[in-house]
Protein backbone atom coordinates (compact mmCIF):
# COMPACT_ATOMS: atom_id res chain seq x y z
CA UNK A 1 0.00 0.00 0.00
CA UNK A 2 1.19 3.49 -0.66
CA UNK A 3 0.40 6.91 -1.98
CA UNK A 4 0.86 7.93 -5.60
CA UNK A 5 4.58 7.81 -6.52
CA UNK A 6 5.42 5.91 -3.30
CA UNK A 7 7.26 3.15 -5.19
CA UNK A 8 4.70 0.35 -5.52
CA UNK A 9 5.48 -0.32 -9.18
CA UNK A 10 9.22 0.12 -8.65
CA UNK A 11 9.15 -2.45 -5.84
CA UNK A 12 7.08 -4.89 -7.92
CA UNK A 13 9.48 -4.57 -10.89
CA UNK A 14 12.60 -5.06 -8.76
CA UNK A 15 11.06 -8.15 -7.14
CA UNK A 16 10.11 -9.52 -10.57
CA UNK A 17 13.66 -8.90 -11.81
CA UNK A 18 14.92 -11.00 -8.87
CA UNK A 19 12.77 -13.96 -9.91
CA UNK A 20 9.43 -13.37 -8.20
CA UNK A 21 6.23 -13.63 -10.23
CA UNK A 22 4.77 -10.27 -11.28
CA UNK A 23 1.05 -10.50 -10.55
CA UNK A 24 0.27 -6.82 -10.15
CA UNK A 25 1.83 -3.60 -8.98
CA UNK A 26 -1.14 -2.36 -7.01
CA UNK A 27 -4.14 -4.66 -6.70
CA UNK A 28 -4.42 -8.33 -5.87
CA UNK A 29 -7.16 -10.86 -5.27
CA UNK A 30 -7.10 -13.53 -2.58
CA UNK A 31 -8.97 -16.83 -2.78
CA UNK A 32 -9.68 -17.16 0.94
CA UNK A 33 -10.84 -20.76 0.82
CA UNK A 34 -7.71 -21.85 -1.03
CA UNK A 35 -5.20 -19.39 0.52
CA UNK A 36 -3.95 -18.43 -2.93
CA UNK A 37 -3.29 -15.15 -4.72
CA UNK A 38 -4.80 -14.47 -8.11
CA UNK A 39 -3.40 -11.95 -10.57
CA UNK A 40 -5.36 -8.78 -11.14
CA UNK A 41 -3.69 -7.70 -14.32
CA UNK A 42 -3.85 -4.08 -15.39
CA UNK A 43 -1.40 -1.72 -16.99
CA UNK A 44 1.68 -0.79 -15.00
CA UNK A 45 2.20 2.92 -14.53
CA UNK A 46 5.99 3.31 -14.76
CA UNK A 47 7.29 6.73 -13.76
CA UNK A 48 10.82 8.12 -14.06
CA UNK A 49 13.14 6.74 -11.41
CA UNK A 50 15.15 3.64 -10.54
CA UNK A 51 14.37 0.48 -12.49
CA UNK A 52 16.06 -2.89 -12.98
CA UNK A 53 18.28 -2.84 -16.08
CA UNK A 54 16.26 -5.63 -17.75
CA UNK A 55 13.13 -3.45 -17.45
CA UNK A 56 14.98 -0.39 -18.82
CA UNK A 57 16.10 -2.48 -21.80
CA UNK A 58 12.51 -3.54 -22.56
CA UNK A 59 11.31 0.05 -22.31
CA UNK A 60 14.08 1.21 -24.66
CA UNK A 61 12.95 -1.43 -27.16
CA UNK A 62 9.77 0.60 -27.54
CA UNK A 63 6.14 -0.13 -28.11
CA UNK A 64 4.92 1.52 -24.92
CA UNK A 65 2.72 4.58 -24.54
CA UNK A 66 4.13 7.57 -22.67
CA UNK A 67 1.61 9.94 -21.12
CA UNK A 68 1.99 13.39 -19.62
CA UNK A 69 -0.41 13.89 -16.74
CA UNK A 70 -2.22 17.08 -15.74
CA UNK A 71 0.32 17.73 -12.96
CA UNK A 72 3.17 17.68 -15.51
CA UNK A 73 4.58 14.31 -14.51
CA UNK A 74 4.99 11.56 -17.09
CA UNK A 75 4.53 7.82 -17.06
CA UNK A 76 4.78 4.86 -19.37
CA UNK A 77 1.81 2.51 -19.49
CA UNK A 78 2.82 -1.12 -19.93
CA UNK A 79 0.56 -4.16 -19.75
CA UNK A 80 1.63 -7.06 -17.57
CA UNK A 81 1.92 -9.68 -20.24
CA UNK A 82 3.50 -9.35 -23.63
CA UNK A 83 6.82 -7.61 -22.99
CA UNK A 84 6.48 -7.84 -19.22
CA UNK A 85 5.22 -11.41 -19.07
CA UNK A 86 8.66 -12.86 -18.40
CA UNK A 87 10.79 -10.11 -16.97
CA UNK A 88 12.08 -12.38 -14.28
CA UNK A 89 15.35 -14.25 -14.60
CA UNK A 90 15.16 -18.01 -15.18
CA UNK A 91 15.05 -19.85 -11.86
CA UNK A 92 18.01 -22.00 -10.91
CA UNK A 93 17.40 -25.67 -10.33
Amino acid sequence: MGDKCAGKTTTALFLAARGHDLLSDEVGAVHCGENTLAPFRRALSIRPGPLPEMVRARLRAGGFNRETLADGTSRIRARIGGSFKAIRRPRRR
